[in-house]
């Protein structure tokens, strides 16, 4: 499963923590750098991190 976060470089940086402190070992598959948004408009301080995880085939596990 690919995940793509959209916002600035620190909330992106934010949330990437709470996802590596809270998904378990292993279920991570990669995590992109920051990459910015390349439109000019009123967003262009915004970018994007795209997480890559790995869905174990019980789901339930995730939240055990």
């Amino acid at each position: 499963m690919k995940i793509r976060i959209m916002g600035t470089e620190a909330e992106c940086k934010k949330f990437v923590a709470v996802i590596i402190k809270n998904v378990p070992e292993g279920y991570i598959r990669n995590i992109s750098k920051w990459y910015r948004n390349e439109r000019k408009s009123m967003y262009s301080n915004e970018g994007r991190v795209y997480i890559d995880l790995e869905i174990p085939q019980d789901p339930r596990k995730l939240i055990e």
